[in-house]
């Protein structure tokens, strides 16, 4: 993506990659989910994108999105449509190692870090912890 890459650590791109997720439209919604739930959810926006390794050893982000599927709007939720796989014409499908499927929503809802592995084609998804701030800079992962 042009704004995020090649970076050399993966935390750096994780660092990199938030505050340019969250700066997009509607990205955060925080702020309405106590005083309305219905319409926070009217209003958020699901982003997505990977982050990846490449050949050269660097961490990169794929271009972001935010299609969703297409019954979302009839079953009142909002998801984001990680693509199968990323194209970067730089590099063959094969070289590039998936490393992380960045997303924007529910994790300060929720606090849970998870991971998400694609096994036979599908899904699964692997929690680590729940995330407790202890002040602005400093969180603890609880395990579950």
């Amino acid at each position: 993506m042009k704004n995020l890459g090649p970076i050399d650590a993966y935390a750096d791109a994780l660092k990199a990659a938030c505050p340019l997720i969250l700066s997009k439209p509607n990205a955060t919604v925080g702020y309405l989910v106590d005083l309305n739930p219905e319409l926070a959810v009217r209003t958020a926006t699901e982003y997505c994108a990977w982050l990846y390794y490449t050949p050269e050893h660097k961490y990169e982000m794929s271009m972001l999105t935010d299609l969703s599927k297409l019954d979302d709007l009839v079953a009142n939720k909002k998801t984001c449509l990680l693509p199968t796989f990323v194209r970067d014409p730089r590099y063959e499908r094969g070289e590039i190692k998936y490393i992380f499927a960045l997303h924007n929503q529910y994790i300060p809802a929720t606090r849970e870090l998870m991971t998400w592995s694609q096994i036979d084609g599908n899904w699964e998804r692997t929690e680590y912890g729940i995330v407790s701030w202890i002040n602005d800079k400093t969180y603890r992962l609880d395990k579950i």
